[in-house]
């Protein structure tokens, strides 16, 4: 369960990352004319690819942690009443509840990235989405 969650994390991070090092290379430069190297270049092109496997990973996650997450895999959110395991703690219930919505959150992400989908909106609309809603997934996760 971790691993996937990591991963997912990590990719999410890997798409948002890219803008600040391309603004950062823009500054440097001074100039918005030069071209990217060749390995930001090819980071910029495939952030789609990066995000959508990322959703990938994130949607494994959500669905073992649904089946294995109990009160054995994970003793410190649940309350202890006579030995047994049966209500969530608070930061049970808000790690679950942000879980929640950032999968939501990830799943209009993910949606908004097909073409289809995309040609729809305006760009101001697909821009807060895809910004945005992105760093708030972001930092949800």
């Amino acid at each position: 369960i971790k691993v996937s969650g990591f991963t997912s994390f990590q990719l999410l991070s890997f798409v948002y990352l890219a803008n600040p090092i391309a603004s950062l290379f823009q500054l440097v430069y001074s100039t918005k004319y030069k071209l990217f190297p060749k390995f930001l270049n090819f980071w910029l092109k495939h952030r789609k690819q990066f995000g959508l496997w990322s959703f990938i990973f994130g949607s494994l996650h959500t669905f073992l942690a649904i089946f294995y997450v109990n009160p054995q895999y994970v003793t410190g959110w649940y309350n202890k009443v006579s030995g047994v395991s049966t209500k969530l703690t608070l930061n049970g219930e808000i790690i679950v509840l942000s879980g929640i919505f950032a999968f939501m959150l990830f799943t209009i992400l993910a949606l908004v990235s097909v073409n289809s989908i995309a040609k729809g909106l305006n760009f101001s609309e697909w821009r807060f989405i895809q910004t945005k809603l992105g760093l708030l997934c972001l930092f949800l996760c």
